[in-house]
C-alpha cells in the first residue's frame, strides 16, 4: 500500500512539474516573440530604420504620407498606435515637435543629427517676412513713444507675458537639450549626413536589442554601401553651379552638397503664405537672376505661385522634401527623384 501511495505521489510531481516547466518555456516563446516596436516622425528616416531594422522589428510612421510636419496635428487613433514603441527617431528643432504629444512616456526618444553638422537658416527672407507683417505695429509703436516711456516697465512686462503665451508651443522644445533655435532641420535631405544618421539607428538598436546585434550590424553595411554610392552621384549630378528658387527653405544641404544654390523661397515661414510685398521682392529676384522655373511641394498649398506663375509664365516642377509616394519609395529613390527634377529645371 505505502508503494502505491509513493508511486501515485511521484507520478503526481512530474506531472506538476512537466506543467511548470512547460509554462515556463510557453512564457519564454512568448517574450521572444515580441517585436521590438520603433517609431520615427518622418518617412526618410523611416526607410532609413527600415533598411538597419529587418523585418523582425515593427517600425512605425508617425507623420502620414502627404502630411507636412509644419502644420501636422495627431488624431487620437494615431497616438493609440504608438502606445507600444520602444524606441522612436525624431529630427528635433521644432521640426517634428507634435511628436513629443504621441510618443508613450517610456519610450527612449533619439535625434538623429547626432554627430552632424548643421547649417544655419538665413534670415533675410524671413526677417524681411516677419518686418512686412509687422510694419503697422512697428509704426505704431513709434507714434506712441511717449505713452510707452510713461509706462514702460508695465508695457514691456505684459507684451513679455504675450510674446511668451503666442509662442510656448514653438518654444516648447527649447527645453530640449539639442534645442538650437536658427539651424536648419532638413538635415536628412544630405545623402552624406544620412550615412552618419544611420550609424546612429544602428548603434541604438544594438543597445536596446543586442541579442541581434549582427543582423544590425549586417543590414547597416548593405545599406551604407548604397548610400556611398547615392552621396557620390549627389555630388557627381551637375557640372556646373545654377540658381533655384524654391517653395520653401527645406533643400539646402542638398543644394549645398549637389552644387545649386537656392536664391530666394516663395514661403520662408512653411505653411505661411507670404505677403504681397515679400512676393513682389521675390518677382525682382526672378528678374535679376533670369530665372524662369519655380518648385513646388506636395506637402504645401501652392496658392503662393499663382500671381508668379501668372505675371512670368514659369514652369513649375515638383521637389519632394519627406517622400513615400509611389515615386518616392525610398529615401534613395526621394534623392534622386528631387536631383532629376532639379535636372530638369536647370536644362
Amino acid at each position: 500500500m505505502k508503494k502505491y501511495i509513493i508511486t501515485i505521489a511521484s507520478a503526481l510531481l512530474v506531472i506538476f512539474g512537466g506543467l511548470i516547466a512547460a509554462n515556463q518555456i510557453s512564457s519564454d516563446e512568448t517574450n521572444t516573440d515580441e517585436k521590438l516596436v520603433i517609431a520615427t516622425s518622418i518617412f526618410p528616416v523611416y526607410d532609413m530604420a527600415k533598411n538597419i531594422a529587418g523585418d523582425d522589428v515593427e517600425v512605425i510612421l508617425m507623420l502620414p504620407s502627404g502630411s507636412s510636419p509644419h502644420t501636422f496635428e495627431a488624431t487620437p487613433k494615431q497616438i493609440e498606435e504608438l502606445s507600444d514603441v520602444d524606441l522612436a527617431f525624431l529630427i528635433g528643432h521644432d521640426l517634428d515637435i507634435w511628436s513629443e504629444d504621441m510618443l508613450p512616456s517610456d519610450a527612449k526618444e533619439i535625434l538623429m543629427d547626432r554627430d552632424l553638422t548643421l547649417m544655419e537658416f538665413e534670415d533675410h527672407d524671413e526677417e524681411e517676412h516677419k518686418e512686412d507683417e509687422h510694419g503697422d505695429e512697428h509704426g505704431e509703436d513709434e507714434h506712441d513713444e511717449e505713452s510707452h516711456d510713461e509706462n514702460g516697465d508695465e508695457d514691456h512686462e505684459q507684451e513679455g507675458e504675450e510674446m511668451h503665451d503666442e509662442h510656448s508651443d514653438e518654444e516648447g522644445s527649447d527645453e530640449h537639450d539639442h534645442h538650437h533655435e536658427g539651424e536648419d532641420p532638413h538635415y536628412w535631405l544630405s545623402p552624406a549626413n544620412a550615412k552618419v544618421m544611420i550609424k546612429t539607428i544602428r548603434d541604438e538598436l544594438i543597445e536596446i536589442d543586442s541579442n541581434n546585434s549582427e543582423v544590425y550590424e549586417g543590414n547597416y553595411r548593405s545599406y551604407l554601401t548604397e548610400l556611398e554610392e547615392l552621396n557620390q552621384y549627389t555630388e557627381d549630378k551637375f557640372a556646373e553651379p545654377f540658381e533655384v528658387v524654391t517653395f520653401h527653405n527645406a533643400f539646402n544641404y542638398l543644394a549645398t552638397q549637389a552644387g545649386f544654390e537656392i536664391v530666394a523661397t516663395i514661403e520662408p515661414v512653411a505653411g505661411q503664405e507670404a505677403s504681397a510685398k515679400y512676393i513682389e521682392s521675390v518677382t525682382e529676384i526672378l528678374e535679376d537672376h533670369d530665372i524662369n522655373e519655380l518648385f513646388k511641394e506636395p506637402q504645401l498649398s501652392e496658392n503662393s505661385l499663382t500671381p508668379l506663375t501668372e505675371q512670368f509664365q514659369l514652369e513649375i516642377y515638383t521637389i519632394d522634401p519627406l517622400g513615400g509616394t509611389d515615386q518616392t519609395s525610398t529615401y534613395i529613390d526621394l534623392i534622386m527623384y528631387n536631383l532629376e527634377q532639379i535636372s530638369k529645371a536647370s536644362n
